[in-house]
């Protein structure tokens, strides 16, 4: 396992300088104190710009979606010239979301995985989805970016 962490997950002794540098902006006190010079889209509401749904399953007193979903926005870059971010707007928000057939959940439950997640299948298990969705509850679990299937071919 040691094997497998330092070659995945450690970065290279090259790389650790320019790793280092990009956490100065996330560490200046001015992000806390003027949260719109990093997070520009504040004042602007974000839409989606296209929103693709399909049934994956179907549950007692409910069925499992897949959605997918594209938006203008880009998230802000540390280290990049002028915060720009190399991600494009190709790579789609995914969500599996489980709704009651009733349509009137008691609320939705926004489930965010952890590290080394991002499979839905897997991840309903751990956060405890299906618990949550016998208890009255809409559940909308989330792959971010960078991991399960929206994981880039070269990453590492």
């Amino acid at each position: 396992m040691q094997v497998v962490v330092d070659r995945a997950l450690i970065p290279n002794p090259q790389d650790l300088v320019n790793l280092r540098q990009s956490l100065a902006a996330v560490l200046d006190s001015g992000l806390q104190h003027d949260p719109g010079r990093f997070f520009a889209f504040l004042n602007e509401p974000t839409t989606p710009l296209a929103v693709t749904s399909r049934p994956r399953r179907h549950l007692h007193g409910g069925v499992v979606m897949r959605r997918k979903f594209t938006t203008e926005y880009r998230p802000y870059s540390f280290g990049e010239p002028n915060g720009t971010n190399s991600l494009s707007n190709g790579d789609p928000v995914l969500v599996e979301h489980w709704l009651h057939d009733s349509g009137h959940p008691r609320g939705t439950v926004l489930a965010l995985h952890g590290f080394a997640m991002g499979y839905p299948r897997f991840d309903a298990v751990v956060l405890f989805a299906r618990q949550w969705f016998q208890r009255g509850l809409d559940v909308a679990l989330m792959t971010l970016p960078h991991h399960g299937s929206r994981t880039p071919p070269e990453a590492r």
